[in-house]
């Protein structure tokens, strides 16, 4: 097993696990390295594991930075301790040694836990553990008493993962999902996730310059509340929600700025067009919008697979869409049928990349002129869909 040092001082190696939904591990790698190129980060190591990407950087800040401009991941976890234990005496040993208060003062935080080939797989008593540790602490030493007004975005949760004896205890650094991101209020019958989103507008920035961005359109024809177009418009800006690593001693006692220049000008995707049939989601889509400030869309309700647009041409157009999956939004017409159609439509616009999330099982059909790449086993809303990517060669 690799050994990761753990120590609490401004000069420490912070070893950070930044949590993906499976599948998209590799795009959030992409935008991990497309948007460091723009600010000057100092992590050390970087690589991609099932679920995530491992991080091990020595300047605090960059906690920060993933925090604020990474899209794709769900949360940050900070590994804080790592040792060995095979009875639960030795276990509340080694959790005693944690400095708690630097990281959660006066709380008594959720456990999330895993274990496999170890005798310690009771959750109850391990959480008791972690819980008799921590109050254990704070009887011997309080922390400062106004640390008491610290306010977590959620309750905070440490995480213990056993494998064979080997304790490694990490601390999320975000509270509540990175995903959810204080402005999208209003949603329809199949709402996705932001951070799915998010992977898919990585995947066509993957095969463009940042240049070719900003006079891109992003349609999204089958639009729903929005996300995809919102997720769009600020790929590039700060996250502007509270984090919980704000509220984390460890962090602020060093008071390290959270404000970061980018080294160069940060593209931006300008022009949009969304179109739904449903006028439920139509109406939705609106009322989101007056959260988005300087963000201009051209909003249709029409059947994509039926009608022609009429909005102004741009250098590039990209179309990315969460189509129905024939669940719990119902086609009328077979999956096969309904992608053949929505593919055929996409070409009479010209399109120069056309990017969908559909389940595994559905195939996509043949663009003559276009590559195709897909990415697989992405779960979303407890579904098995993969991403499909045609680009214009």
């Amino acid at each position: 097993m690799r050994k990761i040092r753990y120590t609490q001082s401004m000069e420490n190696t912070y070893s950070l696990f930044l949590v993906v939904i499976p599948g998209l591990e590799q795009l959030a790698y992409d935008e991990l390295i497309l948007k460091s190129n723009f600010f000057d980060t100092n992590y050390k190591t970087s690589r991609i594991v099932h679920g995530g990407i491992e991080i091990e950087t020595t300047n605090i800040r960059d906690i920060a930075f993933f925090h604020l401009y990474l899209k794709i991941p769900t949360r940050i976890l900070l590994r804080i301790s790592h040792f060995r234990a095979k009875d639960f005496p030795k276990l509340f040993k080694n959790l005693l040694k944690v400095d708690w208060a630097e990281y959660i003062p006066w709380v008594i935080p959720n456990l999330q836990f895993s274990s496999s080939e170890s005798k310690l797989f009771d959750e109850r008593k391990i959480l008791k553990t972690l819980h008799d540790s921590i109050n254990g602490q704070i009887k011997a030493q309080q922390p400062k008493e106004k640390y008491k007004d610290l306010k977590w975005s959620e309750l905070p949760t440490v995480y213990i993962r056993n494998e064979d004896d080997n304790i490694t205890v990490s601390i999320d650094l975000t509270g509540e999902r990175m995903d959810r991101r204080g402005k999208k209020l209003f949603t329809t019958k199949a709402p996705m996730r932001e951070s799915i989103a998010s992977a898919m507008i990585q995947l066509t920035i993957n095969s463009v310059e940042s240049s070719q961005i900003e006079t891109a359109t992003i349609f999204d024809p089958m639009a729903g509340s929005g996300t995809i177009i919102f997720e769009a418009s600020e790929y590039f800006s700060e996250n502007k929600r509270h984090f919980n690593f704000l509220e984390m001693p460890f962090f602020f006692k060093g008071q390290p700025s959270v404000k970061f220049l980018a080294k160069n000008t940060l593209p931006k995707f300008r022009q949009f067009i969304a179109n739904d049939i449903d006028s439920e989601a139509i109406a939705a889509l609106k009322k989101n919008l007056e959260n988005y400030e300087g963000i201009q869309v051209n909003v249709f309700q029409s059947d994509f697979l039926a009608s022609e647009l009429q909005f102004p041409k741009s250098e590039k157009l990209f179309i990315l869409t969460n189509p129905p999956y024939n669940k719990r939004i119902k086609t009328d017409l077979a999956m096969k049928d309904f992608l053949n159609l929505l593919y055929q439509q996409a070409l009479t616009y010209r399109v120069d990349q056309i990017s969908i999330i559909t389940p595994m099982e559905n195939h996509s059909p043949k663009m003559d002129g276009y590559s195709k790449k897909e990415y697989l086993n992405i779960l979303n809303g407890g579904l098995r869909t993969k991403f499909i990517n045609h680009r214009l060669n």
